[in-house]
């Protein structure tokens, strides 16, 4: 059974409501008091740390992958120098996302010293040359990114499922691309449950604000100035309205009435330049990230899958838009 979802950040209620521009204040105050109200106001969303009894050889397995991979890192960026600041930035994340796991289950590794991972474990010994090195590191992480993504679909509690994927959304920053989306359909035949329907109405409103906005700054943007900011616009625009077509009709098919879009949503008073464009367009994916990471906790199998594919999309796309990676993009 899954744990409740860890509600969205305040971030993403923040970005909901400032982006809509005829969304009335009690429509906020409304979204407000679910995410923040206590356990007895109807509907609710608890803030939990993951259930890790269940999950337990899953969390060790995961653990172990990373151990492996930030050793890895850390041994070739010791015996290469150019692969030094490569290698640090995957050894860095590591160990934050071993400290992340050892935080849940209360454990503490202690300090380190020279020559050992964040685990105690010695480093192994790199050979062969520096592109063979740099090869196999890149190799090991987007193993342990695909692992994670796993574990996620695997994980029987809802929030660390969504650890899980937002751990891999933060590989997938460092390495710049996200797994690619196969287009099918969001819903097998064993349907929706109610908590993946909320869920996928939270998604879906935060779609229609996307396509909607991204299709204005696309308006605003010259094909010919900014070229390269023009064509990231176009693609996520299509990757959003894509989206949004999607989860209509998985909704549709569960029997849910698809949340619809508001008559229309605030842009910032002036789009004159690239930087607002970009900020306002980075803003969009955070609070994208948020959106699928809160659906990752509320579902399983292949939706919740597919929510965590997303979520690493939407990370990535943030970078390239000029946000920093993060360690735990969407939470």
């Amino acid at each position: 059974m899954l744990e409740p979802p860890t509600r969205p950040p305040r971030r993403f209620l923040v970005a909901a409501c400032l982006g809509t521009a005829l969304l009335t204040a009690s429509g906020c105050d409304a979204i407000d008091s679910v995410l923040d109200g206590g356990p007895d106001t109807p509907g609710a969303v608890e803030a939990t740390a993951p259930a890790l009894d269940s999950d337990s050889d899953l969390v060790e397995e995961v653990r172990s992958a990373l151990v492996e991979a930030e050793a890895l890192a850390s041994a070739a960026g010791s015996s290469y120098a150019g692969l030094a600041p490569l290698a640090s930035r995957y050894a860095t994340l590591n160990r934050t996302h071993l400290a992340e796991l050892d935080a849940d289950l209360s454990a503490s590794s202690g300090p380190t010293s020279p020559g050992q991972t964040a685990s105690g474990t010695a480093q192994p010994p790199v050979g062969g040359s520096e592109a063979a090195a740099r090869k196999e590191v890149l190799r090991t992480e987007t193993a342990l990114r695909e692992r994670l993504l796993t574990a996620s679909r695997e994980a029987g509690s809802g929030a660390l499922a969504q650890r899980f994927a937002a751990m891999a959304a933060a590989v997938a920053q460092l390495q710049g691309a996200a797994p690619a989306d196969d287009g099918a359909a969001l819903v097998d035949d064993d349907g929706l449950s109610p908590a993946a329907v909320d869920a996928l109405q939270v998604v879906l409103a935060g779609e229609h604000a996307a396509v909607f906005v991204y299709g204005a700054l696309a308006a605003q943007t010259s094909r010919t100035a900014q070229p390269a900011l023009a064509s990231a616009l176009t693609r996520a625009y299509r990757a959003h309205q894509g989206r949004r077509d999607r989860l209509v009709a998985a909704l549709s098919a569960a029997g849910a009435t698809p949340v619809a879009a508001e008559p229309a949503y605030e842009l910032p008073a002036d789009l004159s330049t690239p930087s607002a464009v970009r900020t306002r367009a980075r803003e969009l994916e955070e609070a994208a990230a948020s959106a699928y990471a809160y659906g990752v906790a509320s579902t399983a199998g292949k939706l919740r899958a597919q929510l965590s594919g997303w979520l690493s999309d939407a990370a990535v796309r943030g970078v390239g838009l000029g946000a920093k990676p993060e360690p735990l993009p969407g939470l």
